[in-house]
């Protein structure tokens, strides 16, 4: 659990390794493509800059969000992490202020109430080391400082209990991150060799509890869930099921999925797709 929060130390959070990321503890439940790009445009091209209050301070600061108008989406991966031309926009999902140490992913940003902020204030904002160079570097959105701000987030959202939801839903974009980050190194081997097993262990360590997070929001909260329908979450979770060999928890929910009277064609087409591979990942730990 320690690598969730690691290297938020700089910033006076100190990481003993004692948070408990869902205070319900989940039971097991039952139920690259090649792309031709214009060398001629850089990420700053799909960049605005702009400026929001943090609602924990009350002091305006300046944050870089994406034209989706102008990027060009590309294929997803399987686990649906989103993939655009040129620029990887989830380094910028989270907004984070570098006077008082608040992080919250940007669409949960209005939805902040006065008791939370009052719990950030008392155990984040009393603790940060805001400095000219804590800010300098919040405002650089290289793969190494979006995580920080993922992390961030993460110990925000424990501090103000967020829905469960919102948590697993933070874990999963930070193991998306660090894929982005690991396809990102790879183009360095010196450099990959050196980090791939720290950033591999970290990417593992995020899903599991993205799925353990999961698991225990859809047994307790509503839909829609982080903005998406019980059909979506449900697929996210019967991949990462597969992913962590809970073949019976992925057969069920596959089944959900092609049931349903509601989920659309494309969806179902997906989830036929990961149904046949579900069934080859059985036989084989059977033979």
């Amino acid at each position: 659990m320690s690598s969730l929060f690691d290297g938020l130390e700089k910033f006076g959070m100190k990481n003993d390794g004692a948070i408990d990321l869902f205070e319900q503890k989940k039971e097991e439940v039952e139920t690259k493509e090649e792309v031709s790009k214009d060398a001629s445009l850089q990420e700053e091209d799909f960049l605005l800059h702009k400026k929001v209050m943090c609602p924990v301070c009350d002091k305006e600061i300046v944050i870089k969000t994406v034209k989706n108008s102008k990027i060009r989406r590309l294929e997803a991966d399987k686990d649906l992490r989103p993939r655009f031309e040129v620029v990887d926009v989830l380094k910028y999902d989270v907004v984070a202020c570098p006077h008082c140490g608040f992080a919250i992913l940007g669409m949960y940003l209005k939805d902040i109430t006065s008791i939370q902020i009052r719990l950030i204030r008392e155990n984040i904002s009393s603790k940060f080391k805001a400095s000219a160079r804590v800010k300098e570097e919040m405002e650089d959105y290289t793969y190494e400082k979006a995580m920080e701000r993922y992390k961030l987030a993460l110990l925000n959202a424990v501090v103000r209990k967020a829905r469960d939801s919102e948590k697993a839903y933070i874990c999963l974009k930070a193991a998306w991150t660090i894929r982005g980050q690991m396809e990102e190194m790879q183009k360095n081997p010196q450099e990959w060799e050196k980090n791939k097993e720290r950033l591999q262990k970290e990417e593992e360590e995020f899903m599991k509890n993205a799925y353990e997070g999961f698991l225990i929001a859809i047994s307790k909260e509503q839909f829609p869930m982080c903005g998406m329908q019980q059909d979506t979450v449900d697929y996210i979770l019967s991949v990462l099921a597969m992913r962590f060999e809970k073949y019976d928890t992925a057969s069920k929910l596959i089944s959900g999925i092609l049931s349903s009277k509601t989920t659309s064609r494309r969806m179902k087409d997906k989830t036929l797709d990961i149904k046949t591979e579900l069934l080859e990942k059985i036989r084989s730990s059977k033979s």
